[in-house]
């Protein structure tokens, strides 16, 4: 079975008027010797070798990753693709298929919900090509069985083709859902984030989530969330920087 660790922890949300966001959480995953890397992260994150680092703890470098997976592809989570050059990149067909939409978000910073007003559209194009052409880009859909203990399903809501990430371990399903939830009261309350493009998509999604009965939830910028009632907190690995299962 395959295990799971989040090597480079999120800095939680500093939310200002705008809810800006830092570095998401970097997963990576061993299934059957084959390493896996979701959402290598935001750019001064790989230039400052920070990634770097974390990969080199795992007695790592960049090219012994075999296969690169992104949630969705906002910067903050797509930005080091360029570190794994030439190595499978896996994304959902519709954020390969909207460049132009990607950078579109519904902002309500006052805590009302209106598209109509904050949306705003952002169109560079080319940002998709520095994002995955360096990489040998996958395009997938519906569900995607990657390994025989992983695999990708669609949960949008945040972006169109937004995914997450299931992987079966010996102890449980862990999810690593990207930011269907921003912070982990998103996901324990069923709320919107303060990032959505799709309300009604988000609430299906965190309920096509809720039904595989996970014991672990990774966010996409704060603490993972843990079946209680399984694992106690405090814990060895709260924030799952161990692997799991050890």
């Amino acid at each position: 079975m395959a295990r799971v660790k989040i090597i480079l922890p999120s800095s939680n949300p500093m939310l200002n008027d705008y809810g800006g966001c830092g570095n998401c959480n970097t997963s990576l995953i061993e299934s059957s010797g084959k390493w896996i890397i979701v959402d290598p992260g935001l750019w001064p994150v790989g230039m400052r070798g920070y990634l770097h680092y974390a990969l080199k703890k795992e007695g790592l470098e960049p090219e012994d990753i075999d296969i690169v997976i992104n949630t969705h592809l906002h910067y903050d989570h797509s930005d080091n693709n360029i570190f794994f050059r030439g190595k499978p990149l896996y994304l959902h067909e519709i954020d390969c298929n909207n460049a132009d939409t990607l950078m579109m978000q519904d902002l309500w910073p006052d805590g009302r919900y209106k598209p109509e007003k904050y949306t705003i559209p952002v169109k560079v194009p080319e940002r998709t090509g520095f994002l995955t052409s360096a990489l040998e880009l996958k395009r997938v859909s519906g569900t995607f069985q990657l390994k025989e203990d992983v695999r990708l399903i669609e949960t949008p809501g945040h972006t169109p083709g937004s995914m997450s990430v299931i992987v079966d371990t010996s102890l449980g399903t862990v999810a690593i859902i990207g930011d269907l939830a921003i912070r982990r009261q998103d996901y324990i309350e069923k709320r919107t984030p303060i990032f959505v493009r799709d309300r009604q998509a988000i609430m299906e999604s965190h309920e096509k989530i809720t039904k595989l009965n996970p014991v672990a939830v990774i966010p996409g910028h704060d603490l993972p969330i843990w079946d209680l009632g399984r694992f106690p907190v405090p814990m060895k690995n709260f924030e799952l920087t161990e692997w799991f299962p050890e």
